[in-house]
């Protein structure tokens, strides 16, 4: 569809996946804890650039669970923040790569914050 020899298209739907047992929503940092800062903060941006977020999830540091939320998700996008390193419970390669996802980029060259990565799930 066209209008004005313009292209449209439906807003994308994203939903956001939270990943994390070290994550807090409220208070100070305490015992290895600290505040969740992306979890509040993306879905008004993601909403701002024309995204219909439908969903924005908590999911534990559980290899399952996380395997369970991309094969799930009906959105057009999905958004992780967090488990992109290599720590013991940074499971979202593992999980991507069983749900036979290619990986578009693995890792940024930018101190801190490198270990983003960017898929696309079949």
């Amino acid at each position: 569809m066209c209008i004005r020899d313009r292209p449209v298209h439906r807003r994308p739907t994203v939903e956001l996946l939270v990943l994390g047992d070290e994550l807090l929503d409220s208070g100070p940092p305490h015992d290895g804890r600290v505040r969740d800062a992306l979890g509040p903060l993306l879905p008004p941006w993601l909403r701002d650039r024309g995204a219909r977020v439908t969903e924005r999830r908590r999911v534990s540091d559980d290899f399952g669970l996380l395997r369970a939320a991309l094969r799930d998700s009906a959105a057009d996008v999905v958004v992780t923040t967090g488990s992109t390193a290599a720590g013991p419970v940074d499971f979202l390669h593992e999980a991507l790569a069983e749900a036979g996802a290619r990986l578009l980029v693995d890792s940024v060259a930018v101190r801190p914050g490198h270990p983003m990565l960017l898929a696309e799930l079949p």
